[in-house]
Order: structure tokens, then sequence, then C-alpha cells
């Protein structure tokens, strides 16, 4: 069984500043990650490099690639279940359309 728990950080303004900080560092490297890896680089090629330009230790690195495929390969899939929605309300709307010069009692009433 599995459980989740939520809990509220009382933080005073300084903690607040710095976590806001460091999200968006954590956001920015991200997507600069992100472009190099759409860009066609391997991950495992890049790994040095990055991490001396940004200053990431290499478990820092690996924890935010792990991350990002996390991201890259839940879209995927959600692009899939979208795909097989619009496939198929395309299909169901083919059935309902009624022959080109044949009206159906629907046609008749916005007509009128």
């Amino acid at each position: 069984m599995q459980s989740t728990y939520q809990d509220r950080l009382t933080l005073d303004q300084s903690q607040q500043r710095w976590l806001s900080a460091f999200g968006e560092l954590y956001g920015s490297l991200q997507r600069k990650l992100y472009a190099r890896i759409a860009q066609g680089e391997s991950t495992s090629a890049i790994k040095p490099e990055f991490c001396k330009e940004h200053g990431l230790s290499a478990r820092q690195y690996n924890a935010m690639r792990m991350a990002l495929e996390g991201k890259i390969s839940g879209t995927i899939e959600l692009l899939k279940v979208r795909k097989n929605d619009i496939a198929q309300s395309i299909k169901t709307t083919d059935t309902r359309r009624c022959p080109v010069g044949q009206e159906n009692s629907r046609s008749r009433q916005i007509a009128r």
C-alpha cells in the first residue's frame, strides 16, 4: 500500500527567498539540459561539460537528468493517449456525417 504525506513548511523570509532562487536555478538548468538533449546530444556525452559549466556534482546532474527524462516520457505517453482520443473523435464524427446531398432531421432544424 502506498501513502502520500503533505506538510507545510514554516519559513522565514530569507528561507523563502533561498528556496525560490534554488527553484528558479534548477528550472533554468533543466531547460538548458533539455535544449541540449533536444538538439540530439547524448546525456552521457554532455555530462562532464555541463557539470563543469554549471558547478554541478555528478549526483545533481543525474537527478536533474532523470527528472527531465521522466517529464519527457510522461509527455510522450500523454501525446499517444491524446492522438488515440482524437482519432476516435474523428471516427465518431465520420460515422455521424450524412452523405453529401442528403439532409437529416438535425440539418433541417438548423436551416430553419
